[in-house]
């Protein structure tokens, strides 16, 4: 049995997410502990999860019957719950995803090359429903990526969707495993801009996949054009794709709203990597690589 603390257990998400995802883990889990800057809400999250209540982080931490930690949201002390944990060697699931500043950036950077603790960061694209199912069709009916585009919204600044910006390359990196980063830009437009994901094939033949940011009128979208069809993402649970070898515009439109929820998914495979599964998680090391190529881009465009 997994022994859990929560740090953050608060908030409509919790109870209509994680709380009913926990309490469906329950051959397997436990909340022993919860704690939240607010407690009241630790208190009345507690008895959602049957837990008790700590009165500090620090104490969650250190608490005896704690294996593993779920950080929901930092609250005032920031990253320093986060921290003490990799200090500590405590597992500890990241939803928080926001980004660093440079100083924790360093800070987290340095601490994940000593730490031998699990490190799951949560990316709802790379186990969400849609983004299974893009795996699934570059694997049979539309082959592999050529081209990829996530469309921001044109209403916010770069630096106001700066998450974004690392969620899209944490999820491009993980569709293309073996693929190098080049993060100097190809080409910087102000409404777009290009970057490229290559590998050497075993013989020798150079692969290719173009990455594109342009700003859009509509929230962030995802299209990814590859060698036999092209994909459309709006969200976790909507996706629409065509294949070349069907008449142009008889597209395939799929709702996968009944599919398991993206953060059930991410705890699952967490908890099951606690106990030596070796299970594939999107771990700190991903998110950190991340936030370091989205500070690199952020610096390129803002200059030119």
């Amino acid at each position: 049995m997994i022994k859990l603390g929560v740090i953050g257990a608060s908030g409509p998400e919790f109870t209509q997410v994680y709380a009913p995802t926990l309490n469906s883990l329950r051959e397997r889990v436990r909340v022993t502990v919860v704690y939240d800057y607010v407690a009241h809400c630790a208190r009345q999250s507690a008895e959602l999860v049957e837990a008790t209540v700590c009165r500090s982080f620090q104490e969650l931490i250190h608490n005896w019957d704690v294996d593993a930690v779920l950080m929901l949201s930092t609250g005032w002390p920031g990253i320093l719950p986060y921290v003490e944990c990799l200090k500590q060697d405590k597992s500890v699931y990241l939803a928080e995803t926001s980004l660093l500043s440079d100083v924790a950036l360093k800070q987290i950077s340095a601490l994940a090359k000593s730490t031998t603790a699990v490190t799951s960061v949560e990316h709802r694209l790379c186990f969400s429903p849609t983004g299974l199912r893009c795996q699934e069709l570059m694997a049979s009916e539309l082959g592999p990526p050529l081209e990829m585009t996530c469309q921001l919204n044109s209403e916010h600044s770069m630096s106001d969707q700066a998450a974004e910006i690392g969620a899209a390359l944490g999820w491009f990196r993980w569709l293309l495993p073996g693929y190098k980063f080049n993060s100097t830009s190809i080409s910087i437009h102000p409404q777009k801009w290009t970057l490229q994901f290559h590998k050497t094939t075993r013989t020798q033949e150079t692969s290719e996949v173009l990455v594109h940011f342009s700003y859009q009128q509509e929230s962030s979208q995802y299209h990814i054009k590859t060698r036999q069809g092209q994909i459309w993402i709006d969200g976790e649970y909507q996706l629409i794709w065509q294949s070349e070898a069907e008449p142009i515009g008889n597209s395939n439109s799929e709702n996968l709203s009944n599919e398991r929820h993206t953060t059930a998914r991410q705890l699952d495979f967490f908890c099951r990597r606690l106990v030596g599964g070796l299970i594939p998680i999107h771990d700190l090391n991903n998110h950190l690589w991340s936030q370091q190529q989205t500070r690199l881009i952020m610096d390129q465009v803002e200059s030119e």
